[in-house]
């Protein structure tokens, strides 16, 4: 188990998980008293719930390039947010903004051969990608 995130009622643990059934990780649910265990996307990593607890958002490569996707919690309404690739490809630490309103994460654009992965911040329905950094090293430790 790993990169688990409590929802924001306290209600459920989203986590990414490697059930070796030769689908890579994939998002589940579970109630803190370990009951009601459930899988909610394949092929998936990196959960962060939405300010509201009613969705769910995440890295995933059903499109063959890994995007930011989102569900909302019941586990319908799977929507591809962005379109990334090749403008940027995703490295790691999606995070959502306190209102909701954007997501942040680390990847690696056509800066990459002087800069290396950097911080880029999109709406949450995918419009205004953007850099926020472009420094020379290595950002550590993503969060709002």
């Amino acid at each position: 188990m790993q990169w688990q995130q409590w929802s924001p009622d306290g209600e459920e643990i989203a986590f990414t998980y490697n059930a070796g059934d030769g689908q890579g990780t994939s998002i589940y649910l579970i109630r803190p008293d370990g009951s009601g265990l459930r899988k909610l996307a394949s092929r998936a990593a990196e959960p962060v719930w939405s300010p509201d607890g009613s969705q769910i958002y995440f890295f995933s490569n059903l499109t063959g390039q890994v995007e930011i996707w989102r569900i909302r919690r019941d586990g319908s309404g799977l929507q591809q947010v962005s379109s990334l690739y090749p403008q940027v490809n995703v490295d790691h630490s999606l995070r959502i903004s306190p209102d909701g309103a954007q997501l942040a994460f680390y990847g690696v654009g056509p800066e990459v051969a002087e800069y290396g992965t950097e911080i880029y911040v999109l709406n949450v329905d995918g419009s205004n990608l953007r850099s926020i950094t472009l420094s020379r090293g290595q950002e550590e430790w993503l969060d709002w």
